[in-house]
């Protein structure tokens, strides 16, 4: 990759179109703000910042199958 173009002043505006992206995505895109194993359920929930939560086993997440909740 040829970067033969980049100096402060692009840097410094590739960087402020990457935080206006993000701000947008942020507004639009569902974001998880917290996650949690509840132990009484046997699930994983995820807290959206929207306000919304769900639920689902580990078993059916890629990677989490056959995980135990200490691992």
């Amino acid at each position: 990759m040829d970067n033969t173009d980049l100096n402060e002043e692009t840097l410094k505006d590739a960087i402020a179109r990457a935080r206006e992206a993000a701000s947008i995505a942020d507004a639009k895109e569902p974001r998880a703000e917290s996650a949690y194993y509840d132990w009484d359920a046997g699930k994983i929930t995820i807290n959206l910042k929207h306000g919304t939560s769900f639920s689902f086993p580990p078993e059916i997440a890629q990677g989490l199958a056959g995980a135990s909740p200490k691992s």
